[in-house]
């Protein structure tokens, strides 16, 4: 798939002379601009640039912190993935997105990221890289609440000095092999230690 805009920071969108009220005026817009969006990830143009710069100060008009990814779905649509990153709030206003949008031909649009059906990707964040075989991880047994869903992942690269990097590509990586929605709604808590712990 293809650039996910949390992974950049925060957005510099410039601000819009076109005012978006509702969801309906916000899939008018994309409508008009949608041939040239496409023709920028079809052709690998600069997405950052030609498309997610001019559909992010759009969207944020109607809801603050959605983002995205894009990329090829197949040999002649391209997908658009909207995703709450985490924030619970936005998940609703992203299925409602979802739910009212047009259907446009070679584009298929999808509310938060779905599961991949194996960990066989990399994710690559600086100089470290999550992956099936350096991300291990163990259950945490609670006698009181046997329910909970409480697991601490380990990665083979752990240090004090990579902890927030670290803990944002473990994140990301289950968050693609399980789906955006399993694992908000499947594991409780969540912790992180190094594997000498």
């Amino acid at each position: 798939m293809g650039i996910l805009r949390s992974i950049f920071g925060k957005s510099k969108h410039k601000k819009t002379e076109v005012v978006i009220t509702n969801i309906t005026e916000f899939w008018n817009w994309f409508d008009e601009n949608q041939e040239a969006f496409y023709k920028t990830v079809k052709t690998n143009g600069n997405i950052e640039k030609y498309f997610f710069s001019k559909l992010g100060p759009q969207l944020d008009q109607l809801r603050s912190k959605i983002f995205y990814v894009t990329g090829n779905y197949d040999d002649s649509a391209v997908e658009l993935i909207f995703t709450a990153d985490g924030n619970l709030k936005n998940i609703a206003f992203i299925e409602e997105l979802i739910e009212k949008s047009p259907n446009l031909p070679n584009w298929k649009f999808t509310a938060l990221k779905q599961p991949y059906q194996n960990f066989d990707f990399v994710i690559n964040m600086g100089d470290l890289e999550f992956h099936e075989n350096n991300i291990t991880f163990y259950s945490n047994e609670d006698q009181d609440r046997p329910d909970l869903v409480d697991i601490t992942f380990v990665h083979e690269d752990w240090s004090e000095e990579n902890r927030e990097t670290l803990i944002n590509g473990i994140y990301l990586a289950i968050d693609n092999y399980l789906g955006e929605l399993k694992l908000i709604d499947g594991i409780d808590e969540i912790s992180f230690c190094s594997p000498s712990d």
